[in-house]
């Protein structure tokens, strides 16, 4: 399992190639494979930033079908704002006793790959991802 080292920047972990590779190659010794790698954006969308597209374009170097998942668990509307209508927006109290909007739970997910366009810049390639829900089985 890789060590993920903060950087300067407190929302932003990085693993480097070493440590890639090293993963890469313990799973392999037990049978396993690794197919790519996840991250959360808690506060943002899940459009991969640029520091995500070099990752994952450096991953691909390793194995060409390699992917990148984001999931995005957290999303806030201002309230005040009547352009940011939802529809699941929910009439509630806050913990003052005052009536709020709140948004509905809801997970965002992307899979994707980087390539570099004409201009040499990375962009994201869209890879197609089917998540299912898993209901355990109850003990017996």
């Amino acid at each position: 399992m890789p060590r993920f080292e903060a950087t300067e920047n407190r929302d932003r972990v990085e693993v480097s190639p070493e440590q890639a590779v090293a993963s890469s190659e313990k799973a392999e010794q037990i049978g396993l494979r690794v197919l790519g790698w996840y991250h959360s954006h808690p506060h943002i969308t899940v459009w991969p930033s640029h520091v995500d597209l070099r990752t994952q374009f450096s991953m691909q170097q390793m194995d060409r079908d390699f992917v990148g998942i984001i999931c995005s668990v957290f999303c806030r509307l201002d309230l005040n704002d009547a352009s940011q209508s939802h529809p699941k927006k929910r009439r509630a109290l806050n913990p003052k006793g005052e009536r709020r909007a709140m948004l509905a739970q809801q997970v965002k997910m992307t899979c994707f790959q980087a390539s570099r366009a004409d201009d040499g810049s990375l962009v994201k390639r869209d890879i197609q991802i089917v998540v299912q829900s898993h209901q355990p089985t109850p003990n017996r």
